[in-house]
């Protein structure tokens, strides 16, 4: 079971940060034909004027949905169908990566919009000449991975274990984990216990998480404040979770991913509201044909976003 964490974690770091030398763009002709992308499903998003086989209907269907918010006539227009996959793919490359992916996400679909807004193909083209160089540089200028990038902060890697007494506290506030992980006696997982510090009021934090051999990692968050006990997070669907450095109220946003295959990572960024972490930005994140690239093909935000706290 440890092997097979290890490499889950493994996969998440090449999500996180990539080396720059493995960032060699696909050629244009690639990015023009969809065949380099990995995935149908990716390559349809990322390049939806693609010509590519008929017999992946559900990929189809996102190829139409992406060429219904360009002009008409552009995948036909001289450059355009290389020029916005080559957008498209840098942007799903950058954001996948991203540490503030909020600010990631609005930059992005400001320049999105500004090419479906366009009455015509040339216009299009114009403005993906214009937005598309600073992406082409934030590219180029990515940090290379090496023995000194900084590791991502994991949420479980905390080495502090938990006081019985503190724990006895808490227990009852984790009875779903306990019921979604069960017991090492009936084959279920064992929970693994952390402390953090991760609010202003410098309360302790108690992270429950369990590996239930689906390559699942269920996280609970409680916070011991004076007046008892409170949940702060429940992820039910199974996530590993980064500590990202923006805060709101406090409270650092969280980068949970969830592996459902090798190259499949839906991912969730929680931010704190209202006395509690919610959902505010989902995203599709899938691996393309170099085993250590991630692109973003798809981002969703949810509900209204909570001020960040000034840097």
């Amino acid at each position: 079971m440890k092997a097979i964490v290890m490499r889950y974690v493994v996969v998440l770091l090449l999500a996180f940060a990539v080396p720059a030398q493995a960032r060699d763009l696909p050629s244009a002709e690639a990015l023009r034909d969809g065949l380099e992308m990995g995935y149908v499903s990716s390559t349809r998003i990322i390049s939806p004027c693609a010509n590519l086989p008929d017999d992946y209907p559900e990929a189809e269907r996102d190829a139409e949905n992406a060429r219904a918010n360009l002009p008409a006539g552009v995948c036909t227009y001289p450059g355009f169908a290389e020029t916005y996959a080559r957008l498209m793919f840098i942007q799903a490359g950058l954001l996948a990566e991203s540490r503030t992916p909020f600010e990631t996400t609005d930059r992005i679909q400001h320049d999105r919009n500004a090419v479906h807004h366009c009455a015509d193909a040339a216009c299009a083209m114009q403005v993906l000449d214009r937005v598309l160089p600073p992406y082409e540089i934030e590219w180029k200028e990515l940090p290379a991975l090496d023995e000194n990038t900084p590791r991502p902060d994991f949420l479980i890697d905390a080495t502090a274990e938990i006081p019985a007494d503190m724990l006895a506290k808490v227990q009852p506030m984790l009875a779903g984990i306990a019921e979604l992980c069960g017991t090492p006696d009936d084959d279920g997982a064992e929970i693994t216990y952390r402390l953090r510090q991760l609010t202003p009021s410098g309360n302790p934090v108690v992270v429950a998480s369990c590996f239930t051999g689906a390559a699942q990692f269920p996280v609970w968050m409680v916070e011991l404040a004076p007046e008892g006990p409170r949940t702060l997070l429940t992820s039910e669907d199974g996530s590993n979770c980064f500590i990202l450095p923006t805060l709101r109220d406090g409270h650092p946003d969280l980068y949970c991913s969830v592996r459902q295959s090798a190259g499949d990572h839906p991912t969730t960024i929680y931010v704190f509201s209202g006395g509690v972490y919610t959902a505010g930005l989902e995203m599709d994140i899938q691996g393309s044909l170099d085993p250590e690239t991630s692109l973003a093909i798809r981002f969703e935000r949810i509900g209204t976003l909570p001020p960040a706290d000034a840097r």
